[in-house]
């Protein structure tokens, strides 16, 4: 049974450490992709939905990779105090 749970805890950390790297790559992408529509094409409204969209976009993606992550933290903190 112990084992059982160490594997469960190992695999959402895992977890947690994939979707914490998936928010630092979006966001990344975002910010080069506002960078490029900024540099490249003139300052029309399609631009500016364009910069709006991918920084919202990037916010909430982060936001969703938090919030999964804390669930998973508690999900952790169960499983060790069961483990315990």
């Amino acid at each position: 049974m112990s084992e059982k749970i160490k594997f469960q805890i190992e695999t959402l950390q895992r977890a947690k450490i994939i979707m914490a790297v998936e928010a630092v790559a979006v966001n990344t992408s975002v910010m080069l992709g506002i960078y490029l529509v900024n540099r490249f094409f003139d300052e029309t409204l399609i631009t500016n939905i364009l910069i709006w969209v991918g920084g919202l976009f990037g916010l909430a993606y982060a936001l969703y990779a938090s919030l999964g992550n804390v669930k998973r933290h508690a999900e952790i903190r169960k499983l060790e105090q069961r483990l315990s």
